[in-house]
């Protein structure tokens, strides 16, 4: 069974969708459906036979076996492997198999679990992921699990909310973005330490030219904008794959959500902020962005003083 590259595991016992306790347990938990805490990917296995390795967005996590503090391997599931095991003899094997399955109508998935040459149903006990192979009849139900795809759950959700409550907000051609918080404006900071043309809130001249984006409305339409830096020409985007800072580092625009190169924003009016207030989700992760040290992220950074950004937006040319 081939699966989306970016899903969703959801609980056909109480609608929970898998995610990650802090102690690295592969959990259920009640989250947004669009939360990196929800979000897996999909890894295809070189060995092909349809077994895939699954990816835990927030962490980058492979799941596996756990480990515990003894040095024992337990039958719990968890996010901790740093990268992909396909050798099946060891116990942090982290390949999987998915298989289809009809449940009361529903279409389902088991997952079934590699190691030890053995196959092992992967099923729930409380909120919790476990291993089992004969499984006892009290816990035959709970080893289904629904299939969310993410990319058409957030292409929904952008659709719905251009129509719905969450209003949007039009951004001028030319625009300068003001944070509520220190009243400095935002642009590309060559220099920054943390990574080159990091986005950052530093200048006090919205007349800069470092201060200066253009605002490019996306093919795909619903609102979505693309926004390029005018002193390097580059468009915004995450700096990698596993680092949620926003640079302006992208040669050309780039609308598949599935890719983290994704360069597409949607702009809502944010109503804590004056007229102008705007905030800007992220549209690839589906989280708005968010500040840490006066740059620009998306989502959660990993630092706990992270706050909303509080964007206030200026048409440059009526300055």
């Amino acid at each position: 069974m081939e699966l989306p590259r970016f899903v969703l595991f959801k609980s056909l016992k109480d609608n929970k969708y898998l995610g990650r306790t802090s102690d690295g347990y592969a959990s259920f938990i009640r989250v947004d459906d669009l939360s990196l805490d929800a979000k897996h990917e999909v890894v295809m296995a070189k060995c092909g036979g349809g077994l895939v390795h699954i990816r835990h967005c927030r962490t980058g996590k492979y799941l596996r076996r756990y480990l515990d503090a003894d040095g024992v391997t337990t039958t719990y599931i968890c996010g901790a492997a740093d990268e992909p095991e396909e050798d099946k003899s060891k116990w942090s094997c982290t390949l999987f198999k998915p298989s289809p399955y009809t449940k009361d109508g529903v279409n389902v998935i088991l997952l079934i679990h590699l190691c030890h040459g053995d196959c092992s149903f992967v099923f729930q006990v409380g909120d919790n992921f476990k291993l089992g192979g004969n499984l006892q009849k009290k816990y035959s139900d709970m080893k289904y699990f629904i299939i969310v795809d993410w990319v058409s759950l957030l292409n929904k959700y952008l659709k719905d909310a251009a129509i719905g409550e969450m209003k949007m907000r039009t951004l001028p051609r030319f625009v300068v973005f003001k944070s509520a918080h220190n009243n400095k404006y935002l642009c590309c900071d060559e220099y920054e330490p943390n990574g080159p043309n990091l986005l950052r809130f530093i200048k006090e001249d919205a007349m800069s030219q470092n201060s200066k984006h253009e605002v490019m409305m996306a093919k795909r339409g619903d609102g979505l904008v693309h926004i390029r830096c005018c002193s390097t020409g580059k468009y915004w985007r995450r700096l990698s794959e596993d680092n949620n800072w926003i640079g302006a580092k992208a040669d050309e625009p780039e609308e598949d959500l599935s890719k983290w190169t994704c360069t597409l924003f949607w702009p809502c009016y944010d109503s804590k902020e004056d007229d102008n207030g705007v905030q800007l989700e992220h549209s690839q992760l589906g989280e708005n962005t968010s500040l840490f040290q006066n740059c620009l992220a998306a989502g959660r950074s990993p630092h706990t003083t992270t706050e909303e950004v509080g964007l206030i937006t200026v048409d440059w040319e009526s300055l």
